[in-house]
């Protein structure tokens, strides 16, 4: 037996079925994409439902959004955020490009956008870091993780900056 090995597993749960996570798997889960953004130490020793609340969501964004002609779609590589992203790309015939929050260049994300209206899809703790660098101040605080309703719209040309958020449950 060789220690310090990895091993990599997805294990989906279809919406409605229920998954225990026993406590003794407290060793072997790590960063869990889940649709409830709990954090992998609560997940221990409990049944999760896997509901159809963020799908539902999702569509709900899409529709407020249905005149919107968004030239990109980016999300985390996350199911939940993609599942949010979906939707959107459905309706626009677009695909998703995958960014990661913790490497993201901010000068190529702005040079690669630069005319284009884009749907951004990240998480409570990163969209807000995001949209206070597109807006060169720090304006908008981390939200809560079940706070899964705000759109921060960010319009930027030249040195002009408008942004506002949108709330949509």
């Amino acid at each position: 037996m060789v220690r310090s090995q990895k091993a990599r597993y997805t294990l989906y749960v279809p919406v409605g079925k229920a998954i225990r996570l026993a406590p003794s798997s407290k060793g072997v889960i790590y960063d869990i994409p889940n649709i409830t953004n709990t954090r992998d130490r609560e997940m221990l020793g409990e049944t999760w439902l896997m509901t159809e609340k963020g799908l539902i969501r999702a569509k709900n964004w899409a529709k407020t959004l249905k005149h919107v002609q968004f030239d990109a779609v980016y999300s985390t590589n996350y199911n939940r955020t993609k599942e949010t992203a979906q939707p959107i790309v459905d309706a626009m015939q677009l695909e998703i490009t995958i960014y990661d929050p913790r490497k993201i260049n901010l000068k190529h994300f702005l040079k690669d956008t630069r005319g284009k209206t884009v749907f951004v899809v990240g998480h409570s703790n990163t969209i807000p870091n995001l949209v206070n660098s597109l807006i060169v101040k720090k304006k908008y605080n981390s939200i809560e993780d079940t706070n899964n309703s705000n759109l921060y719209i960010v319009i930027k040309q030249y040195d002009y900056i408008v942004d506002q958020i949108l709330v949509v449950d």
